[in-house]
């Protein structure tokens, strides 16, 4: 029997039935780019994101993969609905089904419910952009294998269940390796135990009383399919990108691909899903300090890319400080994916051969944004600064620091700022 899905059940106190991940496009109104302008950035990069169209049935799950084609951007009118508001109310479900934001098309066909959809809006001070993944097939398909659908660009695409389950197990394998079972050792376990028990010592009575409410399984962490209360179902988790800092860094890296004679036409687009490319992954690592002080790295390690960011409750502000070279060279390799239509595995492997280490390339490349000075970030701080490192890669020499100095931490629930439910 096939089930009907409609995103308009967001709307009816279901958040069980999907997964929120929420972008934020910061742009000041006043700069001197006129607002059309970038309404029509805005549209041609938002447009070419996909929507996951399905029929659910029972024991089968059959996706389609179809373009957009009807999209706008709404000009919210309500001055009390803005960016700073909504992340400091922890980013609540009514923000996400107010009346001033996009609605969202119930279906995209009379056969077909949409499982992957995705609605813009502009408040004060930037655009919401916000993606729902169905939980329904979330067990299937990671927003991984979603982003490297968008780069691969390919437009209407069949995914046969089979695909979905190898993905899913790919998944699984990754998540195991930071989970207390399948291939993880008590020493890790063992570190974070240590670590949560210091941060507790440390700890002021009200950090204290958060960081027990806050304390899980490893594997409850790295599994974002398994919400661990009810009430995580009613917060969802922003990224904040500043959309002026991913135009100019794209007009940065032209000019050296330029400079360089290098034939590469970089794209906004190109730069936001390097940017992107594994916060929509389900599985991340976070080290506490900064890699590079624990130990000597090649030049050609691009593996801690520092991002400046400014913690809020539940929400991490992005923003500056970008290793231009480091990022020029993975948007580069992503830009020559999606003209290939390469696999995400095969980017993997480009990625890891951007670490000029004997044996790296045959490693799983990761991608991941990693806290790298964690303590600094917290939210409970408002407008607290902290670093974080885009990670592409973990040569054998990065793996040896890990261990040896027990740097392998989950940061507690209240402070993952990629969660989304």
């Amino acid at each position: 029997m096939t089930s009907t899905i409609k995103l308009s059940t967001l709307d009816q106190a279901a958040p069980d039935n999907y997964r929120r991940h929420g972008f934020v496009l910061l742009f000041n109104n006043k700069i001197a780019i006129a607002r059309v302008t970038v309404d029509r950035k805005v549209h041609r990069l938002v447009k070419q994101l996909p929507v996951l169209a399905s029929v659910i049935e029972d024991g089968s799950v059959s996706m389609t993969l179809q373009q957009i084609s009807q999209f706008s951007v709404h000009h919210s009118t309500d001055g009390t609905l803005d960016l700073e508001a909504i992340s400091r109310a922890g980013m609540l479900t009514s923000h996400f089904s107010s009346e001033h934001l996009v609605s969202l098309a119930d279906s995209v066909g009379q056969t077909t419910s949409p499982v992957f959809s995705v609605q813009a809006d502009w408040l004060s001070g930037g655009l919401l952009l916000v993606m729902y993944l169905h939980s329904r097939v979330a067990d299937y398909l990671g927003i991984g294998t979603i982003v490297r659908e968008m780069s691969e660009g390919l437009g209407i695409r069949t995914l046969a269940l089979e695909d979905l389950q190898e993905d899913a197990t790919e998944a699984t394998d990754c998540r195991a390796v930071l989970s207390q079972s399948n291939g993880a050792t008590s020493f890790f376990a063992k570190a974070v135990n240590e670590r949560l028990e210091q941060q507790q010592h440390t700890s002021t009575p009200q950090q204290h009383q958060i960081l027990h409410a806050d304390s899980v399984q490893l594997d409850q962490l790295t599994n974002l399919t398994t919400p661990s209360s009810a009430a995580a179902n009613n917060r969802n988790a922003i990224l904040v990108f500043k959309l002026q800092n991913i135009t100019t860094l794209t007009g940065m890296i032209k000019s050296r691909l330029s400079r360089d004679n290098k034939e590469a036409a970089i794209t906004d687009k190109d730069i936001l899903i390097t940017l992107l490319w594994r916060p929509f992954a389900r599985a991340s690592i976070s080290f506490e300090v900064d890699i590079r002080a624990v130990v000597s790295l090649s030049e050609d390690y691009f593996g801690n890319a520092s991002v400046t960011a400014t913690a809020y409750e539940n929400v991490l502000s992005l923003a500056g400080r970008y290793d231009h070279f480091e990022i020029e060279k993975t948007a580069v390799i992503i830009h020559e994916a999606r003209e290939a239509a390469a696999s995400e595995r095969i980017v993997h492997s480009r990625i890891a051969l951007l670490n000029d280490e004997p044996g790296a390339a045959g490693k799983e490349a990761t991608a991941d944004f990693i806290i790298s000075d964690f303590t600094a970030c917290q939210p409970e701080l408002e407008g607290t600064k902290c670093d974080l490192g885009l990670g592409l890669g973990m040569p054998i020499e990065v793996e040896g620091a890990v261990m040896e100095e027990m740097l392998r931490d989950v940061p507690l629930r209240g402070y993952l700022w990629h969660m989304a439910h």
